[in-house]
C-alpha cells in the first residue's frame, strides 16, 4: 500500500485526508488500517481509491485477490487516467 501512503502523505493536511476518505466511502481510520494491513481492502474501496486519486492508487496494488480472482481492465472513456480503462474483477481465474 505504498501508493496509498504516498498519496495521503502528499495531501496538505488531515482535513484533506479525511475528505479523501469520505469521497472513497470510508473513514480515515479504516483507510489507515487498510494501508497498514490490519484490514483488507474491499473491491469497492479499491476502485474508489483509484477513481478518487485519479489513478495514483491502482486497484491492483490496493486489493490483491487471495481467492484467485484477478483484476482486468476494460476500455472506458470515463476512466481516463489508466490507458487500459476501468478495473474489473475477473473471478473466472479462481475456478
Amino acid at each position: 500500500m505504498d501508493d496509498l501512503k504516498t498519496f495521503l502523505g502528499a495531501l496538505a493536511n488531515e482535513d484533506e485526508r479525511k475528505a479523501f476518505a469520505v469521497r472513497c466511502g470510508t473513514t480515515i481510520k479504516h483507510m489507515r488500517n487498510v494501508m497498514y494491513g490490519t484490514r483488507l481492502c474491499s473491491e469497492k474501496l479499491a476502485a474508489s481509491l483509484e477513481r478518487e486519486s485519479r489513478g495514483m492508487v491502482k486497484v491492483e496494488a490496493s486489493c490483491a485477490k487471495p481467492d484467485g480472482g484477478k483484476w482486468r481492465r476494460i476500455p472506458d472513456a470515463k476512466w481516463p487516467w489508466h490507458p487500459q480503462g476501468r478495473p474489473l474483477l475477473d473471478l473466472t481465474e479462481a475456478a
